[in-house]
């Protein structure tokens, strides 16, 4: 079933990557990326409304403070201290390959301890039955006198 109702996107700021960092949209930017609008700030910017987006909201305090400085410091945490996207990249790769790596690790540890389990369970079995075989025949043993004749 479809939606009426779209909702707006929230507005991400663009990667700068000459100096590494995030910097806003310009108008056809943001006409591109968001052409039904975006919210920002708690604000819902429509497309006609992008150039006051551009010439006033943009250079608020609360903008840097709520979207651009966030943007920037999660960036910088992502990016480490990469010097270009391209290091950035490279170095997600890297990390990334060592984790499907343990992830490949701990799945072939957890197969032996299901293999262990397995056995476990087997011998568990086994030893059941002859319980439970001793048990018949120990019964078959015991010879019962009429009580009430005594």
């Amino acid at each position: 079933m479809t939606s009426i109702i779209a909702c707006l996107p929230t507005y991400e700021p663009k990667i700068n990557e000459n100096n590494t960092e995030k910097v806003d949209l310009n108008i056809r930017d943001l006409q591109e990326k968001y052409p039904l609008g975006c919210i920002c700030c708690g604000t819902t910017f429509t497309p006609g409304k992008f150039y006051a987006m551009r010439a006033s909201h943009f250079n608020t305090e609360k903008h840097k403070k709520k979207c651009l400085n966030p943007a920037n410091q999660l960036f910088k945490q992502e990016f480490g201290s990469s010097s270009n996207l391209k290091e950035a990249f490279d170095n997600k790769c890297k990390e990334l390959r060592e984790v499907k790596k343990l992830a490949y690790e701990y799945k072939y540890e957890l197969d032996k301890i299901k293999n262990e389990f397995d056995k476990l369970k087997i011998k568990y079995e086994v030893i059941e039955n002859l319980n439970i075989e001793f048990q018949k025949k120990s019964l078959n043993n015991i010879h019962y006198e009429n009580l009430i004749d005594l």
